[in-house]
């Protein structure tokens, strides 16, 4: 049984795709500050009585001052601020495992889990943003130096290799690959805030995979180094399904 992590973690998709490939997984915790994707996630990966405690007056609080804050951009009062400060990791352990909102303030096991999964948010590095990077990598750097999982894996946009003229993407790959990347052995010049992990990156499109979707994404997968750490990537596939094949009739 796998023990799982994820950052980001949006509707969920990271753990459907565990279940489509058979894994069974225990979710050690989730984290996401939208109230809409809390809600979704819940929906599938959760329990009757997670959908009870999204509609209580503490929930809905604190689902209102970060999506206020960081969504709507109406930012709520400090008291509003103090109270959730005070009062989210009591609420976020009320759920069937555990949810916090904040990737700052949440707990990090300190027991190593099998595989941390983490998404940080893409605007910064998409050709559809403002492309002013993100600073929320480092969080989740920080997540795998304290806890040390098995396995990590990074999925972000294919614009996070140009990023600053490919200055982003070298931190990334520097700090996350202090033993080897893509096989090549980082003896020298290792960077000081790395951590000893072999990582594997390359850019995948869903269209090459059984999705009919042109969408390419950076994937990086890592090992700790005392883990197997031969990988190799998936091979495409010819694409046989069209939009109109799994579209719902209403």
């Amino acid at each position: 049984m796998i023990k799982l992590v994820t950052d980001f973690s949006g509707v969920g998709a990271a753990n459907h795709a565990l279940d489509l490939a058979g894994l069974e997984h225990e979710n050690v915790s989730a984290c996401d500050l939208d109230k809409f994707a809390r809600r979704s996630y819940l929906a599938v990966f959760g329990t009757k009585e997670d959908m009870a405690l999204l509609d209580t007056d503490e929930v809905k609080k604190i689902d209102s001052v970060y999506y206020r804050e960081f969504v709507s951009g109406k930012s709520p009062s400090k008291e509003e601020w103090d109270w959730v400060h005070a009062n989210e990791e009591r609420v976020a352990r009320k759920f069937s495992f555990y949810y916090p909102w904040n990737v700052y303030s949440r707990a990090i096991p300190k027991k190593p889990v099998d595989l941390y999964i983490s998404s940080p948010p893409c605007q910064g590095f998409s050709i559809a943003g403002k492309r002013e990077g993100s600073i929320l990598f480092l969080n989740s750097l920080d997540f795998i130096r304290k806890n040390k999982p098995r396995v990590f894996i990074f999925e972000n946009v294919k614009g996070l290799l140009s990023h600053d003229k490919g200055a982003t993407f070298d931190y990334w790959t520097q700090t996350l690959g202090g033993k080897s990347i893509n096989g090549v052995y980082n003896s020298f010049f290792v960077h000081p805030d790395s951590v000893p992990y072999h990582i594997h990156y390359t850019v995948l499109n869903s269209k090459e995979h059984g999705v009919p979707q042109n969408r390419e994404r950076v994937f990086i997968v890592g090992f700790r180094d005392d883990e197997d750490n031969e990988f190799s990537w998936p091979r495409t596939e010819p694409l046989t399904k069209r939009l109109k094949d799994i579209l719902e009739s209403e």
